[in-house]
């Protein structure tokens, strides 16, 4: 492939990733807690200039607890339809 010069890319291809992590997470379910910790360790080793957001079922715990932006999951925000 050519090089790229003129700006055509950010300096680079990671410096504008966002990775969003969807997990039950936030303090119900030790064990979804530790994985989901470990996998945050390990995507920001990966790629440690990306933003890391999380959909949740408890977006204020996941914040508080994992440092993150956190928002709700789609399916935690509608009415029981059982």
């Amino acid at each position: 492939m050519p090089a790229r010069t003129g700006g055509e890319y950010a300096e680079s291809p990671t410096d504008n990733m966002r990775i969003v992590v969807v997990g039950d997470v936030g303090g119900r379910h030790v064990g979804d807690d530790a994985m989901f910790e470990v996998a945050l360790a390990r995507l920001r080793a990966r790629w440690p200039q990306a933003e890391i957001v999380a959909l949740s079922g408890s977006p204020e715990a996941t914040a508080a607890r994992f440092q993150i932006p956190a928002f709700m999951l789609p399916c935690h925000d509608c009415p029981d339809e059982s």
